[in-house]
């Protein structure tokens, strides 16, 4: 399928005996990390500052691994305008000009959706390359996957000064697909997902810029389109 999200994580099911005794059915996979052999851009370390360390490098040098995450851990963070955390996966552009430079272009990016005008989308979509962000949201709203309402984990990334990509997807697990009995059974109804709407419709959560973009008559004009050309490899899953 072209001109979309050009890696996702790969990974099997594998049940782990431990001196004899079974200890449980897991799911083996890759990690995300910007490889030749995974999400292939350009490393800002190991490409172009390991062997030049003297080097100033400009923004369309480098390649940028990005994480929209609500949690709080060890990696450096920058907030939106809207409150979103957007994370930093490579230690050695935190805290750079380079890091700066991305921060205001992500910046920019939200406050041209924010506008919600037909400018506005026009200025964003000049730095969003829409085939994967349409992808990345009929794939979370097709497996009932809440987590980019928080968000969390959801991962974006740049290839020098390039537009802002989105992906690889990433965890799926239990806010994946519709558990009624689960969700009632903790008390937690809000989790309950409505089967008669998209899930970005929601209120109490961000969605990231969802909610925006799915106001505008160009991205729905790209849902249409990249529907049509995911529909036919969506009907071979099962086999």
């Amino acid at each position: 399928m072209p001109d979309g999200i050009p890696w996702n994580v790969r990974g099997q099911f594998v049940e782990v005996v431990y001196n004899g005794v079974h200890v449980g059915n897991y799911y083996l996979c890759e990690q995300i990390k910007i490889d030749g052999n995974r999400l292939d851009i350009t490393d800002s370390y190991e490409d172009i500052i390991k062997d030049n360390p003297n080097l100033n490098p400009t923004l369309e040098q480098c390649g940028y691994l990005l994480e929209f995450d609500s949690k709080d851990d060890k990696d450096p963070y920058f907030n939106t305008s809207n409150g979103i955390k957007v994370k930093f996966k490579d230690d050695a552009i935190s805290g750079t000009s380079l890091a700066t430079a991305v921060q205001t272009k992500v910046k920019r990016i939200e406050d041209n959706l924010d506008k919600g005008t037909d400018a506005g989308y026009d200025a964003a979509y000049e730095e969003l390359d829409l085939n994967t962000i349409v992808d990345q949201w009929l794939i979370w709203e097709l497996t009932m996957n809440r987590e980019y309402g928080d968000p969390g984990s959801v991962y974006m990334y740049m290839d020098g000064n390039g537009p802002l990509c989105a992906g690889p997807v990433w965890d799926f697990d239990r806010g994946t697909f519709q558990y009624i009995e689960g969700a009632e059974g903790l008390g937690n109804s809000d989790r309950i997902k409505p089967y008669d709407e998209w899930m970005c419709w929601r209120s109490e959560e961000s969605y990231i810029w969802y909610k925006q973009l799915i106001k505008s008559q160009k991205f729905q004009q790209k849902v249409k389109e990249r529907w049509a050309v995911i529909y036919p490899y969506l009907q071979d899953i099962v086999d």
